[in-house]
């Protein structure tokens, strides 16, 4: 299922995000202007994992990459790194 791009992030220390068919959630850890997490989620129904961050730029922007670190399919087990980043959100 595809749902519209999303990243929440909670005072709690957790984010969520979904984009394409990419849902995930994670821990956070930060700097002033930037956000990290290491994430767990699914894609089409199977189990991914990686690392992203969102970062506040100087025009008052929102920059964000995500990197999809592993993948499990369903008959075998697959290490993958696909960079994806999307462009800034004003």
């Amino acid at each position: 299922m595809v749902e519209p791009a999303h990243l929440q992030i909670n005072r709690d220390g957790w984010a969520e995000f979904a984009f394409a068919c990419i849902m995930g959630a994670g821990e956070l850890e930060y700097s002033r202007t930037t956000v990290f997490f290491h994430w767990n989620g699914f894609d089409e129904g199977d189990e991914v994992s990686g690392e992203g961050s969102a970062e506040l730029q100087g025009n008052g922007s929102i920059e964000t990459s995500c990197l999809l670190t592993t993948a499990t399919m369903p008959s075998s087990s697959a290490a993958e790194s696909n960079a994806c980043s999307s462009p800034p959100i004003n």
